[in-house]
C-alpha cells in the first residue's frame, strides 16, 4: 500500500513560462495516485507577477493521459470561489496536445506583484495510476513566480 498522507513543499522558487493561458509545470510537485485508491488533494499556491495585470490559473495534469473516474475541485482565488464538479471529466480535462490532465479553468483569479494566492480542494479517482502533476498558467503574455512554501497535499482516503 502506498504512503497514505503526504506534502509536497516547495523549496525553491518556480518561474513559469511566458505564453498566455499555457499550463507550465510546477517543478517537483508531484505525486503518483495508484489505481484503486480515492484521493483527497489541496493546494495552495502562492505567486508573484510582473506586473498588476497579470493574473494565473492553477491545475493538475496526469501522465499518464487517461481520464480520472471523478474529479471534483473547488478553486479559491482573491476574486472568489469556482467549483469544478465531474463524473470523469467533463469539463476540466484537457486535451493531449495542452496538458493532458485535468486543469482549472479561469477563475478571475487575482493578480499583483505583492503576491497573490490560489489554493485548489477536492477528490480525485484515478482510472489507472498516474502522476500528478501542479501546474499553474499565467493570464497574460507574462511569467509568473510560484514561491517557496507553496505547496501540494494529498491524502488516501478510501
Amino acid at each position: 500500500m502506498p504512503l497514505a498522507r503526504d506534502r509536497i513543499l516547495l523549496t525553491t522558487a518556480v518561474v513559469s513560462g511566458a505564453a498566455d493561458e499555457t499550463y507550465y509545470p510546477i517543478t517537483g510537485i508531484n505525486f503518483a495516485a495508484q489505481l484503486g485508491y480515492r484521493y483527497h488533494v489541496r493546494a495552495c499556491v502562492c505567486y508573484t507577477a510582473a506586473a498588476n495585470t497579470t493574473a494565473a490559473r492553477i491545475g493538475l495534469s496526469a501522465s499518464p493521459t487517461t481520464a480520472p473516474t471523478l474529479a471534483a475541485f473547488t478553486v479559491m482565488t482573491a476574486t472568489g470561489i469556482t467549483a469544478i464538479a465531474g463524473g470523469g471529466y467533463t469539463g476540466i480535462v484537457t486535451t493531449a496536445s495542452t496538458t493532458g490532465g485535468i486543469t482549472a479553468p479561469a477563475t478571475g483569479s487575482g493578480v499583483g506583484t505583492a503576491g497573490t494566492v490560489i489554493t485548489l480542494e477536492g477528490f480525485y479517482v484515478p482510472a489507472a495510476t498516474q502522476v500528478l502533476q501542479l501546474e499553474i498558467a499565467p493570464e497574460e503574455a507574462a511569467a509568473v513566480t510560484v514561491q517557496i512554501g507553496s505547496y501540494l497535499e494529498w491524502e488516501i482516503v478510501s
